[in-house]
Parts: C-alpha cells; structure tokens; sequence
C-alpha cells in the first residue's frame, strides 16, 4: 500500500464501482493509480480473530483490501481530482481535463479554439483551476482561484456576461447547495452556484476550508431565489442584508446553515 509521496487523494464512484485515485509526481508528469475496494477481502480483515502472534507484536500477513483498477498519468502538474457522473475531471495547469476511464480520452475545458475566446483562454491560463460544480442539468460553473466562468456540456462559454469576478483570491472552494463557498484567508463569499450573485461574506481571520461538501448524497441545486435584476445588490456590501434575511431552501434559513459552517471553521 501507499505510505508516503501522495500530493492528493479522491474517493467517488463510476459506472457502478466505487474507486479510490490518488496522484504522485514523477518529474514534471502527474501518475495516477486508481484502486477498487475488494469487498470480501475487507470484511474477512474484520472478522479474523486474534492470534497469539499479534498479541506479540509478530506482523501478519495483510489482507488486500484494494486491487489496482487503472493506472495512467498527465503530461502536466495535477492540483485536484473530481469525479463527475461518467468521467473524471482532473484539476490541472493546463485547465480541467475531463478524461474517460475506460479508454483515457480526455478532452481540455473550457475549449480555447474558437478565437472569440482568445483572451479568456489567456487568462484561464495564467489562473489556477479550484473547483467545478454542477449548476444545472447541461452546465457547470468553473472555478478558479480569481474567478468563476459557466460552460456547458461540451466545455464552451455559456453565458453572454463572461466571468464572475471573485472578491478575493479563492485558496479554497466547497459545495453547499445551492451555493457555493469561496474561502479566502480574511473571508468566505457565498455565492448562489446558478446565478454566481454574491449573497453573503463571512469575515474572519486566517479561514481554511475542513471539508468541500464531497461525498455528500445532495440533488441538483434548487432554482434561484430571485431572478436576476429584480433586486438590486451592493457588490461591496456582500448582500448581508435581505438576501442573507430572506433567501431560504427547503424551508431551512440560509444564514442558519451557514452560520455552522462558519462555527465549524472556527472551532478548527
């Protein structure tokens, strides 16, 4: 088993196997090995009795709990792995690649070939990816560390009204649907995922990120509470006022929802 070298970790499911990827750096190449768990082997592990060898110490031979399913690599360096419902998207410097498993297909989003988007290529370039989330069912908002940008299923600009400009500088990015929490060190934006409209700043000292709402069994995210222009909202004052008071999902007060995500963060 892997003991040490492991920049990161990602546990999800595809095509009804449950996987466990981790990435190691070999050069300026990213090597990935994705793993199944073997069921049988961990339940046996479990049962097994103690023998009087391993009340002494003595080292047993260990149970295989995991048989390698895949192994493959990145020409490039790899920050992040998400699982999406039939492929992986590997968070990179070259964007987010979106690979098929079974074949290792992959493709780069957003698509930089049309010229209309030269400049943003540019800049998503000179960027680094932080998260992606589904917004709808055909799009998704990219993340990345200055700014959010939706595309749709085949990874080109969706939305006329280009990128959502951070208010600071994303070190971390979680999923709470339907919104989307944006950690910078001194503040955490909340963000609806559909709109991007900035609904909330937490302020703080010295804010990390304990968990980014991975692995959590939530559906789509709920439409937006207000429709855009309907109500005007000052960028500098965050929204904390009625759209924090009043937005509310599945009969849940948002700020009450938030407010223990930020005890946790506190508390850490």
């Amino acid at each position: 088993m892997v003991s040490k070298d492991v920049h990161f970790f990602s546990v999800g499911s595809l095509g009804g196997r449950t996987l466990v990827i981790y990435m190691k750096k070999k050069g300026l190449d990213s090597v990935f090995r994705v793993l199944e768990p073997v069921v049988g082997k961990i339940n046996e592990r479990t049962k097994a009795p103690v023998s009087l060898s391993s009340r002494l110490g003595w080292r047993q031979p260990r149970s295989e709990w995991f048989r390698v399913y895949r192994d493959f690599f990145l020409p490039s360096e790899s920050y992040d792995l998400i699982f999406l419902k039939a492929r992986i998207a590997i968070l990179c410097t070259k964007g987010f690649e979106i690979m098929d498993l079974s074949d290792f297909k992959s493709v780069t989003i957003p698509q930089r070939d049309d010229p209309r988007h030269e400049k943003l290529a540019k800049r998503c370039e000179s960027c680094r990816p932080m998260g992606m989330f589904r917004s709808s069912e055909n799009e998704f908002l990219l993340c990345y560390d200055e700014f959010g940008l939706y595309v749709n299923r085949h990874g080109d600009p969706s939305r006329t009204k280009g990128t959502i400009e951070w208010e600071g500088t994303a070190e971390h990015v979680a999923w709470h649907p339907p919104y989307i929490l944006i950690f910078d060190s001194r503040f955490i934006e909340v963000r609806h995922v559909e709109t991007g409209r900035l609904c909330q700043i937490i302020p703080g000292h010295d804010l990390r990120c304990i968990w980014d709402g991975r692995g959590a069994s939530l559906p789509l995210p709920a439409p937006a509470p207000m429709e855009a222009g309907k109500r005007h909202h000052d960028k500098r004052r965050g929204c904390m006022g009625s759209c924090a008071q009043k937005t509310y999902h599945k009969g849940a007060l948002v700020q009450a929802d938030l407010r223990v995500v930020r005890d946790s963060i506190s508390s850490s």
